[in-house]
């Protein structure tokens, strides 16, 4: 691993990778510097907006705990001051609609004519604010429109250029940002940042976008579906086939045949944009994320073949990773994490989230933890750290699965936790942070 990365999620399910990414990173599994860069029209996406909290949440932990020599969890420097916020818009915030956002005002009539002849007088004059809503071929116009002149990109390209960082950018192709800019946005990096290896971390379908109409607020028309996922997805891959090496170093490729899942809906009623669209995370951003710790091992060669529609199920490492069980543990997920450490930061952000839950119980059961003003910053990574495990093991996953039994016994971690600590309360954050991480080396040399 390089130890300055760009890492960038393009859209909805690009800003669920970088959460894994996050989260991976608080167990000490990524490198010693990240850049985060989400791109995305609909600003107000509830898993950009989740993903955000996280980074921000994680934040807090880093710099409370920074100083501590050693350190081989939470040890990740996620860089926010490269980029406000870390959010790229696609489309101007006063006027979203899709003619105002590629200046269709401001061209010729000659100009005109030819936008006219790519796109109807209703898509002319469509809202944006809620994302692409699968419809590529408009939001590609955008994407190249966005990248020029850009000055968050510019003043990162300044910042960082000279540290020839790995850049990652990740996307699904079978939505709408994804699937419109991927390869775009690879060019772009590639040219602006010559010494740098760009992968393209790219995941095809894992879930599907459930057949229910929502009839009582809006029409059939306006419902995102998934029939024509394939098809989207044989479009995207010749798309990639033709501009690989001008995009990417490498490419990684995630994902299923959407004949394969199930009933694998995250919602019960299709969910095309917005604060609604807050899908529960799956076990394939995770491994998408994990992509970072082994990246050096893909090959040049594609890991899937545009007429072969039998999609593996993960390929990983330059190969075809064949399970012949689709439930998944953390045992399972690539040798190049440390599964231990992940073991263990899992089950302590499980303790916090139920001392939280049962604060007088538990409390008395946990005399090494704090109730001071730092608490609620521990207690809030640690309620998202365990929900995000929990998600991932849901209902709704009836294909490709999480395992989340627990692995480690919490009273016995408790009581080491409390040894760590000489049996007295911690005062901060930094000192709970120290004494997990000395657990773990203790029981890595046990």
């Amino acid at each position: 691993m390089a130890d300055h990365n760009i890492i960038i999620g393009v859209g909805g399910t690009g800003s669920k990778i970088i959460e894994a990414v996050v989260h991976l990173a608080a167990s000490g599994n990524m490198p010693p510097t990240l850049y985060p860069v989400l791109i995305d029209q609909d600003t107000l996406n509830g898993n950009v907006e989740q993903c955000r909290e996280s980074i921000n949440s994680y934040n807090i932990i880093y710099e409370k705990s920074k100083k501590i020599k050693g350190l081989k969890i939470f040890n990740t420097n996620i860089d926010m001051e490269k980029i406000p916020e870390g959010l790229i818009p696609l489309v101007p915030t006063r006027n979203q609609k899709f003619s105002a956002s590629i200046k269709y005002p401001l061209m010729s009539s000659d100009e005109k004519k030819v936008i006219e002849a790519l796109y109807n007088r209703h898509q002319l004059e469509d809202d944006l604010k809620d994302g692409f809503k699968k419809r590529a071929h408009m939001g590609s116009a955008i994407i190249s429109q966005m990248l020029e002149g850009n000055q968050d990109l510019t003043r990162l390209n300044e910042r960082t250029r000279s540290l020839s960082p790995d850049i990652y950018i990740f996307g699904s192709i079978f939505g709408g940002t994804g699937a419109s800019g991927l390869t775009i946005i690879g060019k772009y990096f590639k040219d602006n940042w010559p010494n740098s290896n760009v992968y393209g971390i790219v995941i095809m379908p894992y879930f599907k976008i459930s057949d229910l109409a929502d009839l009582e607020n809006r029409p059939i028309s306006e419902i995102v579906n998934s029939n024509s996922d394939m098809l989207l997805v044989k479009v995207a891959l010749e798309i990639f086939y033709q501009n690989n090496n001008d995009s990417f170093n490498k490419v990684f490729f995630i994902g299923s045949d959407i004949a394969n899942l199930e009933k694998d809906a995250p919602t019960k009623y299709p969910v095309s944009g917005g604060r609604e669209q807050k899908n529960p995370a799956h076990i394939f951003e995770l491994i998408a994320g994990s992509v970072i710790s082994h990246s050096s091992r893909i090959n040049n060669k594609y890991n899937f073949y545009i007429e072969d529609l039998e999609i593996r199920d993960i390929p990983i490492e330059g190969g075809t990773f064949q399970r012949k069980s689709k439930i998944f543990d953390i045992d399972s997920l690539p040798d190049t994490l440390d599964k231990q450490k992940i073991k263990y930061t899992r089950e302590f952000s499980r303790m916090v989230a139920q001392c939280s839950r049962n604060k007088n119980s538990w409390k008395k059961r946990q005399p090494w933890l704090f109730f001071n003003s730092e608490y609620n910053y521990l207690r809030h990574w640690a309620e998202r750290h365990d929900q995000w495990w929990q998600e991932m093991a849901a209902d709704c996953w009836t294909t490709f699965r999480f395992d989340n039994k627990r692995v480690i016994d919490q009273y016995q971690m408790s009581s080491l936790i409390s040894r760590h600590l000489e049996h007295s309360s911690a005062r901060s954050i930094g000192d709970i942070i120290f004494a997990l991480d000395s657990l773990i080396k203790w029981e890595k040399e046990a």
